[in-house]
């Protein structure tokens, strides 16, 4: 199913606190700011990209509900507080929640998604 990964603490001084992670993508990258209380998502990617295979986001400020459901009836939450690594599978209905003001990062272009998002899983076409 989906997957929340944390990311690898370096350290913490009183400027900040410092964490690493493992990126294998390049190009063009979303970042969005949204509001406590915002829907984002609600859809479907069938992994036509490469980079919806899994879709990669990263939460780098706040709090957020990832809910998902699955074709065969499964589905499921988490909450998710920054920062997190989150991977999403084809073919998995999600949405993220946002609890508090948040910021994330995905992990492709607005083109990515292009022709290969749907709302239901009754829209994807054979």
């Amino acid at each position: 199913m989906v997957t929340i990964l944390p990311l690898d603490f370096i350290g913490k001084t009183e400027r900040g606190e410092t964490n690493a992670f493992e990126n294998d993508r390049t190009g063009q990258f979303l970042l969005s700011h949204r509001i406590a209380g915002s829907k984002n998502g609600g859809h479907i990617h069938t992994g036509k990209h490469p980079y919806k295979r899994p879709e990669k986001l990263m939460l780098l400020n706040g709090t957020a509900d990832l809910v998902w459901k699955t074709k065969d009836g499964g589905s499921g939450s988490e909450r998710v507080i920054a920062p997190a690594h989150i991977h999403i599978p084809p073919n998995v209905w999600h949405q993220l929640n946002a609890v508090t003001d948040i910021v994330f990062m995905e992990f492709n272009s607005l083109e990515a998604g292009q022709g290969d998002s749907f709302y239901n899983y009754e829209d994807i076409p054979e």
